[in-house]
């Protein structure tokens, strides 16, 4: 997965490295009760605001 702003990456990860439940592929622990690698693929896309105000503008998805 990889994610661009203004097309420049800005994050990427191979899910298929995160295969153990509660650990990243560095060894950090994280909250997911399963393994990253066994998520859907595909699905219902969410954005955040963590409690702050935060504008969306011009979203586009795009099926690859």
């Amino acid at each position: 997965m990889t994610v661009m702003v203004n097309g420049e990456k800005v994050s990427s990860i191979n899910c298929d490295e995160w295969n153990e439940a509660g650990v990243g592929p560095d060894g950090a622990k994280n909250k997911y009760e399963k393994a990253i690698k066994d998520f859907p693929r595909k699905g219902y896309i969410g954005l955040q605001d963590h409690g702050y105000n935060v504008w969306f503008k011009n979203i586009k998805v795009k099926e690859l």
